[in-house]
């Protein structure tokens, strides 16, 4: 389960911040348990989900990214290089998005009416999590030409 991967990897990297002083995995994690419990909490959820949990964590890499936007090698090294550091541990930690070709391949075989709502919908049940919705959204408007 996620969280429980989650917190596993807040406790080693506390403990890392503690001994080494490098606080960047810390960071990123904690900012992904506060938004995924802060997610859940606006759900009325007792239990963060892993579903909560990835959304936390996608949210917080499209902030990384859009803050490394901004920034360059050349104007703040250290800033640039810890935004770096942050997406990677982001992207190691996130499971594998959905492929393109599962996701065509599931509309193709499952015959779903071409729709986008519904092709949608049916993707959310199907792959749930794991649904990147900007990479299917673009599987479905080929889908449905």
């Amino acid at each position: 389960m996620l969280i429980d991967d989650l917190r596993n990897n807040i406790k080693i990297s506390l403990k890392e911040k503690i001994e080494t002083r490098n606080s960047i995995n810390y960071s990123v994690y904690k900012n992904i348990l506060d938004k995924a419990q802060k997610d859940a909490k606006e759900n009325k959820c007792d239990v963060i989900a892993d579903e909560y949990i990835i959304r936390a964590a996608r949210k917080e890499l499209k902030q990384l990214e859009d803050t490394l936007s901004y920034i360059t090698n050349e104007s703040d090294p250290k800033r640039f290089s810890e935004l770096t550091e942050s997406i990677a541990v982001v992207n190691n930690f996130l499971p594998k998005s959905v492929s393109k070709q599962e996701i065509a391949e599931y509309l193709l075989d499952s015959h779903i009416e071409k729709n986008m709502e519904i092709c949608m919908k049916s993707l959310k049940l199907k792959f749930g999590a794991l649904l990147d919705n900007k990479i299917a959204s673009e599987v479905v408007k080929e889908y449905i030409k």
